[in-house]
């Protein structure tokens, strides 16, 4: 399964907020054992913390009239480009998960 965070900004950088949650939520995730390869975290912008790099993704696809949308382009981008081809947990970074995943479906990938 891949956890899926998503932030894209007119500025090419997280506002500080988000720069503190996305590092909050790497170490969370690397904490609770997730496997580095699974924690997707796409920008339009280059960003990189302990050992996770964000995908970096077109500027175009940030909605100007509701910011919130955007992760709607965002995810439909990664499906068409094939990037998602595995079960997806898609949410925001104020969103935490509290305790590991026990389901071998969830942890492995295997459907």
């Amino acid at each position: 399964m891949i956890s899926l965070l998503t932030y894209l900004s007119p500025a090419p950088a997280f506002n500080a907020e988000h720069a503190l949650l996305a590092r909050i939520q790497i170490d969370n995730h690397l904490s609770l054992r997730w496997h580095p390869k699974n924690i997707l975290i796409v920008t339009n912008f280059p960003y990189r913390y302990n050992g996770i790099e964000a995908l970096v993704v077109p500027d175009d696809l940030y909605c100007e009239f509701c910011w919130p949308a955007t992760k709607v382009y965002c995810i439909e981008y990664l499906l068409r480009e094939g990037v998602i081809t595995d079960l997806c947990w898609y949410h925001d970074f104020d969103c935490f998960q509290l305790a590991p995943f026990d389901d071998p479906v969830l942890t492995t990938g295997d459907l």
